[in-house]
């Protein structure tokens, strides 16, 4: 073997193994993406190798969440959905426990928020597509965090969690330094 075909082998060699941990890096980016890692930290952890386009590109389009209640779908913006994500993740995950006690919300709730907020990332990433169909168990996980979230205006968010209180039942009002306002 000549010394040239030495070098094109090894050329090749190099060229499979990069091709392979290209692939690895895609996959390993994907899984980030899905476990809720926003674009910013995937491209510091690529040591900024990438634009947040070119993420984007492996890692897919953001996307509002689409909820299903009873029938009639809520369509909810992008950002709206990440804050939805970032609420039910912490409260499922034990955050907000002021809030939760200020409001006398309970803890019945807290499994199926965290499992909502899996649905909702897996629709925010684009590995669903599907309308997130609340049942019983997730709408009353979603209400709280609603009733704790500003959501006045003709949007459709708000029509969902007047429709959740409507249907689940209105906050009981909290007395204020003794009086109930």
């Amino acid at each position: 073997m000549s010394e040239t075909d030495r070098a094109l082998r090894a050329l090749e060699e190099a060229q499979a193994a990069f091709a392979e941990a290209d692939d690895r890096r895609r996959d390993t980016m994907r899984a980030a993406s899905e476990a809720g890692c926003t674009l910013r930290q995937i491209q510091a952890a690529v040591d900024r190798s990438l634009s947040y386009e070119g993420i984007r590109t492996i890692v897919g389009p953001r996307s509002g969440v689409v909820f299903d209640w009873r029938g009639d779908i809520y369509a909810i913006s992008e950002p709206q959905t990440r804050a939805l994500i970032d609420k039910a993740e912490a409260y499922g995950s034990g955050g907000g426990r002021g809030d939760i006690e200020k409001y006398d919300l309970g803890t019945d709730w807290l499994p199926a928020a965290l499992t909502l907020a899996r649905a909702m990332r897996r629709v925010h990433v684009g590995t669903d597509a599907d309308p997130v169909k609340l049942d019983e168990s997730h709408a009353r996980a979603l209400k709280p965090i609603l009733q704790m979230t500003y959501t006045n205006g003709m949007t459709p968010i708000s029509d969902l969690r007047q429709r959740l209180f409507t249907d689940l039942g209105w906050p009981t009002p909290k007395p204020r330094y003794g009086v109930v306002a």
